[in-house]
C-alpha cells in the first residue's frame, strides 16, 4: 500500500505568527460539512487582515505570501480561498481543491456557473464574481454550488484548476 506524502489537518482554523509547517506545505481535511478538500499553508503579506472567504494570489517570486486577488488575476498565480480570518504577517490555510466558502462581490443567481476573481479595477480584491465579458479561460477556477444575494454574502463554491 503506497503511503501519501500529504499530510492530514484537524486545525485549520488556526492562525499562527510561527509557521506550522515548511513553505509549500500542502495538507488535507475531510470536513463534516465540505467533505475532502486539499490546503495550502499561506501568510498574508498584505497590509490588513485577510477576510475568511476571501481568494488570495501568491505574491510574484513566492510559494507562501499572499495578498487579496485583484482584477482579472490568473488561476495560476492563486493560492485558493482562506477559511479562516488571517491577519497581516500570520500564518493561515486556503482550500486549493475542493469545497468551501466564498465572497460574492455581487449577486450569483444561479449554481453551477463558473466563478473567478473579479475582473474590474474599483471591485473589491478578493472576491468571486460569474460577469464573463471579456474574459480570458484562464480566470474561471470556481464553481458556483449555491447562489449569492449580493456583495458581500457568501456562497458554497467547489475550487478546481489550482495546482
Amino acid at each position: 500500500m503506497a503511503v501519501s506524502n500529504t499530510i492530514s489537518l484537524s486545525g485549520v482554523t488556526e492562525v499562527t505568527t510561527v509557521a506550522p509547517g515548511p513553505v509549500g506545505q500542502r495538507r488535507e481535511e475531510q470536513n463534516v460539512t465540505y467533505g475532502y478538500r486539499m490546503l495550502r499553508l499561506v501568510r498574508n503579506t498584505s497590509a490588513a487582515t485577510i477576510a475568511a472567504g476571501s481568494t488570495v494570489a501568491f505574491a510574484s517570486g513566492s510559494s507562501l505570501n499572499v495578498a487579496l486577488a485583484g482584477a482579472a488575476v490568473l488561476k495560476q498565480t492563486i493560492a485558493g480561498i482562506t477559511l479562516v480570518a488571517i491577519p497581516v504577517n500570520y500564518y493561515g490555510w486556503a482550500v486549493y481543491s475542493g469545497d468551501c466558502l466564498a465572497i460574492a462581490d455581487g449577486a450569483i443567481a444561479a449554481a453551477n456557473v463558473r466563478l473567478r476573481v473579479v475582473n474590474a479595477t474599483g471591485l473589491t480584491p478578493g472576491r468571486l464574481d460569474d460577469n464573463a465579458a471579456a474574459v480570458g479561460e484562464d480566470e474561471f477556477f470556481a464553481l458556483a454550488l449555491g447562489t449569492a444575494a449580493g456583495a458581500g454574502s457568501t456562497l458554497s463554491v467547489r475550487v478546481s484548476g489550482l495546482v
